[in-house]
């Protein structure tokens, strides 16, 4: 419930800094103002974030994640070991990413 200032750290400038949900600043002085605004929002205003940021990480989980980067190791894995059809399961995504990576180096 707390706002974020942040510096413009690509993960967080996209999705959070473009949504609104934090305040991104690029330099000392950017970062005092940003900080200074955030403390001068009003109760309104406070309101209104917060409500946007329990949104947006409501539609996010460590598990949702989670699955979207298994599905992508999965992927890789599989055209790497030139697998047609299914790529191995979630669990065995990590071991079969970096056996083709060792594999192929």
């Amino acid at each position: 419930g707390r706002p974020v200032v942040s510096t413009p750290i690509r993960d967080v400038v996209r999705p959070y800094g473009a949504e609104g949900l934090v305040r991104i600043a690029d330099g000392v002085g950017a970062f005092v103002a940003a900080c200074e605004a955030t403390l001068a929002e009003t109760a309104r205003e406070r309101a209104a974030r917060q409500v946007k940021v329990d949104a947006a990480l409501s539609r996010m989980s460590w598990d949702r994640t989670w699955e979207a980067m298994a599905s992508l190791i999965d992927g890789v894995a599989a055209r790497r070991l030139g697998r047609g059809g299914e790529a191995p399961g979630a669990a065995e995504s990590a071991v079969s990413a970096v056996s083709a990576v060792s594999a192929a180096e």
